[in-house]
């Protein structure tokens, strides 16, 4: 089932192992960038996820967020707690760790992909993203 409550037990996964950052607009090098994506990350984010789908998309878009539109000292903190963004089976990618955190088991897990943890989840709503 969809519901703010998986996004927002993901969301503080996000926020407990590598910072608030995320919400802070300045974290970002090009935010009209980042907003563009942020549509696409989530609908993977539930796929991935909370559907328990293929998670590459999600992790490919994550990974993308993370190269190239947040700031170096940010980038390095997330792949510090991320080591394997990108690849959707590792355990350190963002797919696997979301998948256990809000599923509680790796077994639970699915195929893996962690990426599209890395978005304040509020800009899910329409009316978040319509402000941005």
């Amino acid at each position: 089932m969809r519901t703010p409550h998986l996004r927002y037990r993901a969301y503080l996964l996000l926020v407990m192992n590598t910072g608030g950052f995320w919400v802070d607009m300045s974290t970002y090098t090009n935010l009209s960038a980042v907003s563009k994506l942020t549509p696409h990350l989530c609908s993977e984010f539930f796929i991935c996820v909370v559907d328990g789908g293929n998670c590459t998309e999600f992790e490919r878009t994550s990974k993308l967020i993370i190269d190239e539109y947040i700031l170096e000292e940010h980038f390095n903190t997330t792949m510090n707690v991320f080591p394997d963004l990108g690849d959707p089976t590792a355990p350190g990618s963002v797919s696997m760790r979301a998948k256990i955190a809000l599923h509680g088991q790796a077994e639970n897990a699915g195929n893996g992909s962690v990426g599209g943890l890395s978005l304040n989840p509020a800009v899910c709503t329409p009316s978040i993203r319509a402000v941005m």
